[in-house]
């Protein structure tokens, strides 16, 4: 009726395994699991009225052993009650809870949206321990008919496989019914196109938003590659002018220390200020702050007409959607990426790589500008702008070369 099964940690030869307690035993015996880098965690499997469920008994063995006497011991007095299966959705709104306030805003808001998705799909009384790779399968097809992208689809499978881990950690599963190999990442990751403007399709746009506040911020966004969040974040204090007559030699530098998301501010997203120069633009912000009655440092340098922080999701709905259909401008973007949602704020972030690196900018420069956590991310995404920005610097560099010496090798 029940049993103690040993689920092997990281670093053990049989890391992940889930083994019976007696094949633990001969594998410690033969060399397979080390004692000394093995913290296995004991669980009691419990069978009864055609179901089977496990108990997290942690890393004593000796409470696992108490708790299998425990059974034992009910079901010979006839007292024996199996453990209530949890569902799916209990554990997944148990486990998201658990998320809140450990992860930044943005992510809990994406986990909540793949949780709501697997309550959609499975419906309230799905039974969590009957959980296997053909469901994994099923969310896949639900997630294509609802029309999500490769990557949308990716996003959410990650999630679900992060939270299956959490079902096995606690014992609700007995083993992860993705394979290891696909844990993490259980369909190829497809890169979403960079959905950029090219320069005519932001003359258009920029003669058709009308609201001196949302201009300046969309001058702003394109010349600085800063996200939203951190735009709509900015103070003045942030903001140094350089001299005037001194433009040339010393640009505007943003200093981006925070982001406005979900209704709060926070870190950036790779948790780390930086110093954004944007030449350029300083004329206009010294105009712009004139008009705003030159306010104290800590007085938003962007606010909504009532006042306080301007929503992130307005930008694109109620700012630059109308204006793309004003001027004319396609949803969908030079690469074809329709099936993502298109073009959005967002992608003004994204003409300011292709732009900068495309005129040869180097890719360091480009990468601390957009924050990101490492050059190789801005490589990952940006990457056939770089080799065509690197191509063309190299050309350049040649072609008088060659015809000094009049050769064409």
């Amino acid at each position: 009726m029940a049993s103690i099964q040993v689920r092997h940690s990281k670093g053990c030869g049989l890391a992940g395994r889930l083994t019976s307690e007696r094949d633990a035993t001969a594998a410690r015996r033969s060399g397979k699991c080390d004692p000394d880098r093995c913290s296995p965690t004991y669980y009691v499997f419990t069978r009864a009225e055609g179901k089977t469920v496990a108990e997290n008994c942690g890393k004593d063995k000796q409470d696992a052993l108490t708790r299998l006497a425990e059974i034992e011991l009910q079901g010979r007095r006839g007292t024996f009650t199996a453990p209530s299966a949890e569902t799916l959705v209990e554990f997944a709104s148990a486990w998201l809870e658990s998320k809140r306030g450990h992860v930044r805003a943005y992510t809990a808001s994406g986990y909540a949206t793949s949780v709501r998705y697997a309550e959609e799909c499975f419906g309230q009384g799905f039974r969590l321990d009957k959980f296997t790779l053909a469901d994994v399968k099923r969310f896949d097809r639900f997630l294509a008919e609802k029309g999500a992208a490769e990557s949308t689809r990716s996003k959410h499978l990650r999630c679900l496989s992060t939270l299956l881990s959490a079902a096995v950690e606690d014992g609700k599963l007995a083993r992860h019914p993705i394979p290891s190999r696909w844990q993490g990442k259980p369909r190829p990751d497809v890169e979403r196109p960079r959905s950029y403007f090219t320069d005519e399709e932001l003359a258009k746009l920029d003669a058709a938003i009308k609201h001196p506040t949302y201009r300046v911020m969309f001058r702003v966004a394109l010349a600085s590659g800063v996200r939203e969040g951190e735009l709509i974040a900015l103070t003045w204090a942030d903001v140094r002018l350089p001299a005037r007559g001194q433009e040339k030699a010393k640009p505007t530098t943003l200093t981006v220390s925070k982001s406005f998301s979900h209704g709060r501010l926070e870190k950036p997203k790779n948790r780390k200020g930086r110093v954004v120069q944007v030449p350029g633009v300083a004329a206009m912000l010294r105009e712009w702050k004139l008009a705003c009655g030159r306010p104290p440092g800590d007085a938003l340098v962007f606010e909504k007409d009532s006042g306080g922080f301007v929503d992130g999701s307005y930008l694109t709905r109620r700012v630059l959607n109308p204006a793309m259909l004003t001027a004319g401008v396609p949803k969908v973007g030079p690469e074809g990426e329709a099936d993502i949602g298109s073009r959005d704020w967002h992608s003004l972030r994204h003409t300011y790589a292709v732009r900068a690196l495309s005129q040869g900018i180097p890719l360091y420069g480009v990468s601390q500008a957009l924050g990101h956590s490492s050059q190789g991310v801005t490589e990952k995404h940006y990457g056939k702008w770089i080799s065509a920005a690197q191509h063309e610097a190299w050309a350049m560099a040649v072609t008088p070369a060659l015809a000094e010496t009049g050769g064409d090798a």
